[in-house]
Order: structure tokens, then C-alpha cells, then sequence
């Protein structure tokens, strides 16, 4: 089991109270128009297509919605692919969303309040030697900051926040 965790910024401190509020903060996942959607204190996430869309909600002064989009590409243990991006539609267990992929292993978010929680869980031995490394494609309009004090990635604007992953 490997994880990272999503959480927004906004001018350094997570969460800032200009963010609007989901009504009364309490995380939901729902099923709206054939996709599932996530929401928290200060963002909403959408599930579709085999990924996942983070949007914080970073105020009146981000010029446009600012997202953050994970693509799941692949995963190799050694030289073996165990898997590769080939997806089923998001499913919804209580406040986890997950999409299932070949060979027994499936990508989950746990909802929260603050953010997403990321995890891959592989519900078979991978049979195969040497480091599990599994690949994605990050996509946001955010500006690459480097890495967070834990080791994570920050991509910040700096007049109106952003977001971080969290250390695996």
C-alpha cells in the first residue's frame, strides 16, 4: 500500500480561511451526471475517465478554476509491468472513491476534509523482484514550486495558492 496525500494552499497556509467552505465542511462523494464527485472544507475533486481532478477553491483572486489532474499510467515491479493504464469507472465505497485496474490493483481516494488521500492497494502478489514503482501523469496550470518540507510537490502560484502532494 503506497500514498500521497492532496491538500491546498493559498499563500503559504493550508486551507486559508479566504477558501469557501463545502457546507459545513463535511466531506461528501456523490454521483452526479455519471461521474463521482468529492468535495472538502475548501476543494472538490471529480473521477472520470481513469483519473482524478482536484480543484481547490483558491478564491476571488485566482484568475480562472485552477485544477490538478493525476492519471494513472502504469505500475512495474522490476522489469515486469503489472499492470498498465487500462481503467473501469470509478466506483464509491462510504468517502473512498476507487478505480479498479487490471491484475487485482486499484487506485483509491479517500475523501477528507482537508483533502485526498491517495493509495494504491494490490490485492494480489506481484510475483516479480526489485521496486514497485508506479508511473502517472501529473497535469495543472500551477507553477512547479519544488519539493514541500516532508518531500512532497508543491505547485503554488504565488498571489493566490495551489496545491500539494503530500510525501509517498
Amino acid at each position: 500500500l503506497a500514498g500521497a496525500v492532496l491538500a491546498q494552499e493559498q499563500n503559504g497556509v493550508q486551507s486559508s480561511a479566504q477558501a469557501t467552505e463545502s457546507p459545513f465542511g463535511v466531506p461528501t462523494l456523490t454521483e452526479f451526471a455519471g461521474s463521482l464527485w468529492a468535495s472538502g472544507r475548501a476543494y472538490e475533486a471529480s473521477f472520470e475517465n481513469g483519473r482524478m481532478q482536484y480543484i481547490p477553491v483558491l478564491g476571488d483572486r485566482a484568475p480562472t478554476t485552477q485544477s490538478f489532474t493525476f492519471t494513472f499510467e502504469s505500475a512495474r515491479r522490476g522489469e515486469v509491468v503489472v499492470t498498465d493504464g487500462q481503467t473501469r469507472e470509478a466506483t464509491a465505497n462510504g468517502l473512498t472513491a476507487s478505480i479498479r485496474r487490471p491484475n487485482g490493483i486499484e487506485e483509491q481516494y479517500a475523501v477528507r476534509r482537508e483533502g485526498l488521500k491517495q493509495s494504491f492497494v494490490f490485492g494480489q502478489e506481484l510475483g516479480s523482484n526489485g521496486d514497485l514503482v508506479v508511473r502517472g501523469r501529473l497535469a495543472t496550470p500551477l507553477p512547479f514550486q519544488g519539493a514541500t518540507a516532508d518531500g512532497g510537490l508543491s505547485f503554488v502560484h504565488p498571489t493566490f495558492g495551489g496545491v500539494e502532494l503530500g510525501k509517498v
